[in-house]
């Protein structure tokens, strides 16, 4: 059986019905035919990202929503959507719903991953581009990193606690075949495994330009190796190119990236408020979270319980910009 990836949504209608069992639907490509060219591996890679981005995940449920209401790190405007989950109200059908849907969804972009790094050696020949393949397998792997490392941290154990409980399967393969659950330390090691080998991936495509050490960075920062993200990111003066600085302790590097990059963006602002704080700055912190609130509403809300803020909590600007 022939299987598909779906690429658009429209549908066509044919007026004629004598051949149209023999046409191939419009609304489909086979991945024989998406992975033939190199670009069709770049338009997966998209298509994954645009999944990721579903409000069941990382546009929303991920995010600000489903999570932080159950760490109760704000309480919503609108209660009712999210109701069960303010007061733990367990079981529930509709935190049930929310659940179901981040694990299937997690799984299905697992599935797409490991089929792209399928194909990535099934096809390397169609890879014209200098480095092209190493950029390609290096993301993907990171990504499956770090799409199990969130079904770890949100379906898993207290890990300190009970490092061999079985609770999330590590999928490396594309098939319908179920996979036992693993001990959370042998996630943990596969998780590892799968960025260091995203780090060589990118590190054999040195050369390829800034994207490459862009993407170095984002993988140590992810592995916790703040000094490599910083010397990844370079002169890239850029909010992760910062994160990385303060992550690393480097508050004033940190602020000369954000004031280069000299854009109206609600998260650089929030990151120099969060660079106030550190340094003891009342009034960057006041300012520069008045300006991230005002492009971005959700800030509000963010900041009235991050601990970066803790000392301000009783301050009556921080308080006016928040409520």
């Amino acid at each position: 059986m022939k299987r598909y990836i779906i690429v658009c949504l429209s549908i066509l209608f044919f007026s004629s019905c004598s051949n149209w069992l023999d046409v191939q639907p419009k609304t489909t490509v086979e991945e024989e035919e998406v992975f033939s060219r190199e670009i069709g591996f770049k338009e997966a890679l998209t298509g994954i990202y645009i999944k990721m981005a579903s409000k069941d995940l990382y546009a929303k449920n991920l995010s600000y929503g489903f999570l932080d209401i159950l760490g109760q790190r704000y309480e919503p405007s609108n209660v009712e959507a999210y109701q069960d989950e303010l007061w733990y109200t367990f079981p529930s059908t509709k935190t049930e719903s929310y659940t179901t849907a981040i694990w299937g969804k997690m799984y299905n972009i697992i599935a797409n991953v490991n089929n792209l790094l399928y194909y990535c050696d099934k096809k390397r020949d169609v890879f014209t581009t200098e480095n092209y393949y190493e950029i390609i397998k290096g993301e993907a792997l990171g990504l499956r990193a770090f799409l199990h490392f969130d079904l770890l941290r949100m379906y898993g154990p207290i890990y300190e606690q009970n490092p061999t409980s079985k609770r999330i399967a590590y999928r490396t393969v594309f098939n319908r075949e179920p996979k036992e659950m693993q001990s959370s330390n042998v996630v943990v090691d596969s998780i590892i495994a799968d960025l260091k080998q995203a780090e060589i991936y990118f590190g054999a495509a040195t050369g390829a330009g800034d994207e490459v050490n862009y993407n170095k960075g984002i993988v140590a920062i992810k592995s916790g190796d703040y000094a490599a993200a910083v010397n990844y990111f370079g002169q890239c003066n850029c909010v992760n190119a910062a994160l990385a600085n303060v992550l690393a302790g480097n508050n004033n590097e940190a602020l000369k990236k954000l004031n280069a990059e000299n854009k109206e963006c609600p998260m650089s602002y929030y990151l120099k408020a969060v660079i106030g704080a550190r340094t003891n700055d009342a009034t960057a912190v006041i300012e520069n979270l008045r300006k991230a609130c005002s492009l971005d509403g959700s800030f509000k809300q963010l900041a009235a319980t991050d601990m970066e803020f803790a000392k301000f909590f009783e301050n009556n600007d921080f308080i006016a910009i928040t409520k």
